[in-house]
């Protein structure tokens, strides 16, 4: 039996909850990045977070294109302002 796709909407949620977890990660660091040293393992690890979700951002925003090619402004699901 395969598996069910997500939806547009399972999309759009899951893309506002990764920008929010961005958004958050990133003012985590910017903190860090003011308490600690640029070359110290917690800057390294904290960026190295950011870039997972960037990753998994951009397969699930290649993801929707496959799936979701007529749908309009697929490409601000993942990518949001």
């Amino acid at each position: 039996m395969s598996k069910t796709k997500f939806t547009i909407e399972e999309h759009n949620i899951l893309g506002e909850n990764l920008q929010k977890m961005r958004d958050y990660l990133l003012s985590i660091t910017v903190e860090i990045s003011k308490a600690y040293p640029v070359t110290g393992k917690e800057l390294a690890k904290a960026n190295k977070a950011l870039t997972v979700i960037d990753s998994f951002r951009s397969t699930m925003d290649d993801t929707i294109c496959k799936e979701h090619q007529k749908e309009e402004n697929i490409t601000k699901v993942y990518y949001r302002s």
